[in-house]
């Protein structure tokens, strides 16, 4: 059995895996690309991920589209919420943003967590550069 360490802020696609959205290139976004083609239910996981000390979520979003709402929950998309947030249009998708949410205790300090992308009946949501898991 491996260890795999990852850093606090994560390249939004390199999660490992997702549901719906794609990985799209962009000359602003910190890694060179950025998960794009977000719909409402459409989620990237994050595997094995140690929560301990952890006490807020930022990541960096950008929207021309719908916006709506990130949901982190842990263990499966509709697991437990750990945190939420309102994700406004900037007005262009790569006009970024950092967005930070406080996390409600997690129920393991190590979990998979979900980010779900929320607003009914709508696509074309926002994009994601990076999420951050802070202390």
């Amino acid at each position: 059995a491996g260890v795999t360490l990852r850093q606090r802020r994560i390249e939004a696609e390199l999660c490992d895996e997702k549901q719906g959205t794609q990985a799209l290139g962009g000359g602003s976004a910190s890694g060179g690309k950025f998960i794009g083609d977000t719909s409402h239910g459409q989620w990237l996981k994050f595997s094995g991920l140690n929560l301990t000390s952890i006490s807020r979520i930022t990541a960096r979003t950008a929207s021309a589209g719908q916006g709506g709402a990130i949901e982190f929950h842990s263990d499966k998309p509709d697991g437990p919420l750990l945190a939420k947030m309102e994700v406004p249009v900037t007005g262009g998708w790569e006009t970024w943003q950092e967005l930070t949410a406080p996390v409600a205790k997690p129920d393991h300090p190590k979990a998979d967590v979900y980010l779900v992308f929320v607003n009914p009946g709508k696509g074309g949501l926002m994009n994601v550069d990076w999420v951050q898991f802070e202390p």
